[in-house]
């Protein structure tokens, strides 16, 4: 269990370091999908800060660490919607993979997204309609993101549209970081 537990407490600096990475990387003046797949990703992480507020239902019994509201769960709906991101990127790489290749690596970041959901329930942190709820709320709002990027073809914007859509999806991870890493910090020495 001790290992797990600090899976479970890296996970979050994991992956925020990971999408920060894809972000600088692949995001481009030409290229603005991807700052706003991550700037989505953003407001799905946010939406369920707001949804837990709303539905307020309870964390399991015992749980230690987080006096905040359970359902539903923010790790669930942020992995699930960053490993399908991930797995979906995946196939649309200019990368000349063979297929058996493209879908072991598509199973093993859904499958990693999916283990660190469990965990959580593991370790209990949630139960299991919590992570339910938000591992399907996370793939609903890939999905919807995934719909108006091909009802409005992100990539074909004007430039001066791939402009401000870069400043905005920049100016909102920034603030994103900036509120989030205090909070882990904060967490941290209080621990």
């Amino acid at each position: 269990m001790f290992l797990l537990s600090i899976l479970d407490r890296s996970c979050k600096w994991i992956t925020s370091i990971t999408v920060f990475i894809v972000a600088i990387t692949f995001t481009t003046p030409d290229n603005v999908s991807v700052a706003i797949y991550v700037a989505a990703s953003l407001v799905n992480a946010m939406m369920s800060k707001l949804l837990k507020r709303i539905i307020n239902e309870a964390r399991p019994a015992g749980t230690r660490h987080r006096p905040d509201p359970g359902m539903p769960s923010s790790h669930a709906m942020s992995l699930a919607y960053l490993s399908a991101a991930a797995a979906r990127a995946l196939s649309l790489a200019p990368v000349l993979m063979y297929p058996l290749t493209l879908c072991l690596l598509q199973v093993l970041v859904l499958g990693l997204g999916v283990f660190f959901m469990v965990l959580r329930v593991q370790l209990g942190h949630h139960t299991v309609p919590q992570i339910v709820v938000g591992g399907a709320l996370g793939y609903m709002n890939l999905f919807l993101v995934t719909q108006l990027d091909a009802q409005y073809a992100f990539c074909e914007l004007s430039s001066e549209a791939k402009m401000k859509v870069l400043i905005l999806c920049v100016t909102l991870c920034v603030t994103f970081a900036v509120k989030y890493i205090r909070s882990w910090i904060k967490e941290i020495v209080e621990e």
